[in-house]
């Protein structure tokens, strides 16, 4: 069984911090007798009569504290498919929206409370941070054969290569991007600009792109 604590804000798991309660022998519990009653083997009679602790008695059994129990007084029981659902709230969410976090109720249990939802404009922020990144290595690729290019005297490579870099910087105001209003809107509109830029440069050019079109 799993618990959740409101002053901890932990969860707790009795395999593992121990379960509240043992069960024990009860101490006042007395072991009903029997008779037994020893016999000569050759004539059966008797030789002697005594008591003894009945073999096939069941002892009374206690519930007392654990005293190694580490879960809190104040733990709430969690059922299983709760924990699971909670988890899943705390952990990565589609679209790359915020998690929850997890926090106590009125009454102590645990419920997953998620932030406000996203603006247009925060979330068009939170991509333009992943297209930045990701935009990056690009230009530096493109730098890098452009460079090359003008070395080796390849003037319309170095043209191309710069063209496309052009069009690289200028992917955050593109239309179709500021036009989106959920995340995976932008991302495909990038995407997309991603294709269309590779597809119009020389193979010398194209390469660069081979790796975020993959």
């Amino acid at each position: 069984m799993k618990y959740y604590s409101p002053t901890t804000r932990g969860f707790y798991d009795d395999d593992i911090h121990g379960t509240r309660t043992l069960r024990i022998i009860d101490p006042s519990w007395v072991c009903p007798q029997i008779e037994q009653v020893d016999t000569d083997p050759d004539t059966g009679f008797t030789l002697d009569r005594y008591m003894i602790d009945d073999p096939d008695a069941v002892p009374r059994t206690i519930e007392v504290p654990n005293p190694e129990c580490k879960i809190p007084s104040d733990a709430r029981e969690v059922e299983d498919e709760n924990y699971r659902a909670l988890m899943a709230a705390q952990g990565v969410q589609p679209d790359g929206q915020p998690s929850a976090t997890i926090q106590p109720s009125e009454s102590g249990h645990p419920v997953a409370v998620f932030p406000p939802p996203e603006t247009v404009e925060q979330t068009r922020a939170r991509a333009l941070v992943g297209i930045r990144r990701n935009r990056a290595p690009l230009l530096d690729a493109l730098n890098g054969i452009a460079s090359r290019a003008a070395r080796a005297g390849d003037a319309a490579t170095a043209e191309a290569s710069d063209a496309a870099a052009q069009k690289l910087l200028n992917i955050t105001v593109l239309p179709a991007f500021l036009a989106a209003t959920v995340y995976d809107e932008m991302y495909a509109a990038i995407m997309d600009e991603y294709r269309a830029i590779a597809d119009d440069a020389p193979a010398s050019v194209k390469s660069a792109f081979i790796e975020v079109l993959a």
